[in-house]
Protein backbone atom coordinates (compact mmCIF):
# COMPACT_ATOMS: atom_id res chain seq x y z
CA UNK A 1 0.00 0.00 0.00
CA UNK A 2 1.55 3.15 -1.16
CA UNK A 3 0.65 6.87 0.10
CA UNK A 4 1.27 10.15 -1.57
CA UNK A 5 1.06 13.39 0.22
CA UNK A 6 0.00 16.21 -1.55
CA UNK A 7 -0.61 19.52 0.47
CA UNK A 8 -1.77 22.55 -0.28
CA UNK A 9 -2.92 25.58 1.87
CA UNK A 10 -6.75 26.41 1.48
CA UNK A 11 -9.11 29.01 3.61
CA UNK A 12 -6.10 28.94 6.06
CA UNK A 13 -5.91 24.95 6.82
CA UNK A 14 -3.20 22.72 5.02
CA UNK A 15 -5.54 19.88 3.27
CA UNK A 16 -3.80 16.70 2.25
CA UNK A 17 -4.62 14.63 -0.48
CA UNK A 18 -3.93 11.05 0.30
CA UNK A 19 -3.59 8.63 -2.60
CA UNK A 20 -4.23 4.98 -1.38
CA UNK A 21 -4.25 2.01 -3.89
CA UNK A 22 -4.99 5.03 -6.60
CA UNK A 23 -7.90 6.14 -4.73
CA UNK A 24 -7.61 9.39 -3.72
CA UNK A 25 -8.63 10.36 0.12
CA UNK A 26 -8.70 13.45 1.64
CA UNK A 27 -6.53 14.92 5.10
CA UNK A 28 -7.94 18.21 6.50
CA UNK A 29 -6.13 19.68 9.41
CA UNK A 30 -7.17 22.53 11.30
CA UNK A 31 -3.84 23.47 13.15
CA UNK A 32 -0.65 23.01 12.36
CA UNK A 33 2.40 22.78 15.25
CA UNK A 34 5.58 22.45 13.68
CA UNK A 35 4.89 18.60 11.45
CA UNK A 36 1.94 17.61 13.61
CA UNK A 37 -1.46 18.61 13.45
CA UNK A 38 -3.92 19.11 16.33
CA UNK A 39 -7.05 17.64 14.53
CA UNK A 40 -7.72 15.85 11.10
CA UNK A 41 -10.88 14.74 9.15
CA UNK A 42 -10.33 11.57 7.08
CA UNK A 43 -11.94 9.76 4.54
CA UNK A 44 -15.72 10.91 3.71
CA UNK A 45 -15.47 13.49 6.19
CA UNK A 46 -13.24 15.33 4.78
CA UNK A 47 -15.00 14.21 1.26
CA UNK A 48 -18.22 15.71 2.24
CA UNK A 49 -16.78 18.78 3.70
CA UNK A 50 -14.64 19.59 0.12
CA UNK A 51 -17.83 19.20 -1.62
CA UNK A 52 -19.38 22.12 1.00
CA UNK A 53 -16.46 23.97 0.29
CA UNK A 54 -17.05 23.55 -3.15
CA UNK A 55 -20.33 25.38 -3.23
CA UNK A 56 -19.65 27.80 -1.51
CA UNK A 57 -19.70 29.35 2.20
CA UNK A 58 -22.56 29.40 4.16
CA UNK A 59 -23.51 32.96 3.37
CA UNK A 60 -22.89 32.58 -0.36
CA UNK A 61 -25.20 29.51 -0.22
CA UNK A 62 -28.08 32.04 1.62
CA UNK A 63 -27.51 34.62 -0.84
CA UNK A 64 -27.97 32.39 -3.90
CA UNK A 65 -31.20 30.84 -2.59
CA UNK A 66 -32.45 34.49 -1.44
CA UNK A 67 -31.47 35.43 -5.21
CA UNK A 68 -33.51 32.19 -6.57
CA UNK A 69 -36.42 33.76 -4.09
CA UNK A 70 -36.78 36.60 -5.85
CA UNK A 71 -35.91 35.84 -9.21
CA UNK A 72 -38.44 33.58 -9.30
CA UNK A 73 -42.22 34.15 -9.49
CA UNK A 74 -45.01 31.92 -8.25
CA UNK A 75 -46.89 30.16 -11.06
CA UNK A 76 -50.42 31.27 -10.71
CA UNK A 77 -53.93 31.02 -12.88
CA UNK A 78 -54.50 33.89 -15.09
CA UNK A 79 -58.01 36.34 -13.78
CA UNK A 80 -60.49 34.57 -16.12
CA UNK A 81 -59.52 31.10 -13.75
CA UNK A 82 -59.37 33.03 -10.43
CA UNK A 83 -63.14 34.73 -11.24
CA UNK A 84 -64.55 31.49 -12.44
CA UNK A 85 -63.35 29.77 -9.48
CA UNK A 86 -64.43 32.50 -7.04
CA UNK A 87 -67.61 32.11 -8.31
CA UNK A 88 -67.27 28.45 -7.91
CA UNK A 89 -66.23 29.02 -4.03
CA UNK A 90 -69.24 31.18 -3.58
CA UNK A 91 -72.00 28.60 -4.62
CA UNK A 92 -70.53 26.02 -3.18
CA UNK A 93 -70.62 28.50 0.42
CA UNK A 94 -73.87 28.68 -0.33
CA UNK A 95 -75.04 24.51 -1.11
CA UNK A 96 -73.07 24.33 2.67
CA UNK A 97 -74.91 26.41 4.24
CA UNK A 98 -78.17 24.76 2.47
CA UNK A 99 -76.61 21.48 3.44
CA UNK A 100 -76.49 23.22 6.97
CA UNK A 101 -80.25 24.33 6.93
CA UNK A 102 -81.68 20.75 6.17
CA UNK A 103 -78.98 19.45 9.04
CA UNK A 104 -80.96 22.13 11.67
CA UNK A 105 -84.31 21.68 10.45
CA UNK A 106 -84.88 18.38 8.37
CA UNK A 107 -84.71 17.18 5.23
CA UNK A 108 -87.23 19.13 3.66
CA UNK A 109 -86.96 22.23 5.01
CA UNK A 110 -85.82 23.93 2.37
CA UNK A 111 -88.27 22.98 -0.32
CA UNK A 112 -91.13 23.72 2.45
CA UNK A 113 -89.96 27.43 2.19
CA UNK A 114 -91.74 30.06 0.15
CA UNK A 115 -89.71 31.55 -2.72
CA UNK A 116 -89.15 34.51 -0.31
CA UNK A 117 -87.79 33.00 1.98
CA UNK A 118 -85.43 31.03 0.07
CA UNK A 119 -81.58 32.00 0.38
CA UNK A 120 -80.51 33.96 -2.04
CA UNK A 121 -76.91 36.44 -2.52
CA UNK A 122 -76.90 38.63 -5.75
CA UNK A 123 -73.72 40.24 -6.42
CA UNK A 124 -73.40 42.12 -10.01
CA UNK A 125 -69.83 41.51 -11.97
CA UNK A 126 -68.98 44.65 -11.66
CA UNK A 127 -69.16 44.57 -7.64
CA UNK A 128 -67.16 40.94 -8.14
CA UNK A 129 -64.41 42.36 -10.31
CA UNK A 130 -63.72 45.27 -8.07
CA UNK A 131 -63.07 43.21 -4.84
CA UNK A 132 -61.26 40.84 -6.44
CA UNK A 133 -58.87 42.22 -8.59
CA UNK A 134 -58.95 46.43 -8.17
CA UNK A 135 -60.19 47.02 -4.54
CA UNK A 136 -57.10 49.58 -2.73
CA UNK A 137 -55.64 50.24 -6.47
CA UNK A 138 -55.49 53.28 -8.03
CA UNK A 139 -57.34 51.61 -10.23
CA UNK A 140 -60.56 50.80 -8.03
CA UNK A 141 -63.22 53.03 -10.05
CA UNK A 142 -65.90 52.44 -12.04
CA UNK A 143 -64.38 53.37 -15.30
CA UNK A 144 -61.27 50.70 -14.40
CA UNK A 145 -63.62 47.99 -13.09
CA UNK A 146 -66.08 47.62 -16.38
CA UNK A 147 -62.49 48.02 -18.22
CA UNK A 148 -61.70 44.93 -16.50
CA UNK A 149 -64.70 43.48 -16.86
CA UNK A 150 -64.65 43.37 -20.28
CA UNK A 151 -61.15 42.38 -20.12
CA UNK A 152 -62.14 39.02 -18.37
CA UNK A 153 -65.03 38.81 -20.91
CA UNK A 154 -68.35 39.21 -18.21
CA UNK A 155 -70.23 42.11 -18.49
CA UNK A 156 -70.30 44.33 -16.01
CA UNK A 157 -73.75 45.05 -15.38
CA UNK A 158 -74.94 41.66 -15.12
CA UNK A 159 -76.57 40.03 -12.26
CA UNK A 160 -75.15 36.43 -10.14
CA UNK A 161 -77.76 34.82 -7.92
CA UNK A 162 -75.99 32.46 -5.23
CA UNK A 163 -79.47 30.32 -4.44
CA UNK A 164 -80.17 26.99 -3.09
CA UNK A 165 -81.69 26.71 -6.33
CA UNK A 166 -78.66 25.46 -8.07
CA UNK A 167 -77.52 23.23 -5.23
CA UNK A 168 -76.38 20.13 -6.24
Amino acid sequence: MTEEKLTEQRDGQNVIALRQDGKRRWAIASAWMGEKSTRFLYGEYADKLAEYEAIGTPEECRAAVEKQKADKELESHDEKHILKSCLGLMQEMVNDFAEWYRWQHGEDSIEELDDEEIFCIRKTYIRIVQELFLLHTNHSGGTSTREKCEQLGVDWGEEISFDWSEEE
